[in-house]
């Protein structure tokens, strides 16, 4: 079982709601010790940038991204203990 953070994202196009390009986003386990899994799936192209936080509030790992369709990664956190 995992914890899961679903952002929903709505494309108003003046005529109607695309409901096709509502991207999914998905971050496991909650909390991570280890290793954090990062899941994006999107119809339409996106630039995002993925960020983890310590108990602190310090980022210790940022990176931007231009992402189309399914992303996924795995971002080790046991350089940052």
């Amino acid at each position: 079982m995992r914890d899961s953070v679903v952002v929903p994202g709505i494309i108003n196009t003046g005529i109607g709601t695309l409901a096709e390009s509502i991207p999914l986003f998905s971050v496991y386990p909650n909390p991570a010790t280890d290793e954090l899994n990062v899941l994006i799936e999107t119809s339409l192209p996106l630039s995002v940038k993925i960020e983890a936080v310590d108990v602190t509030g310090r980022v210790v790992y940022s990176s931007p991204l231009n992402i189309s369709g399914r992303f996924s990664k795995k971002i080790p956190l046991t350089q940052f203990s």
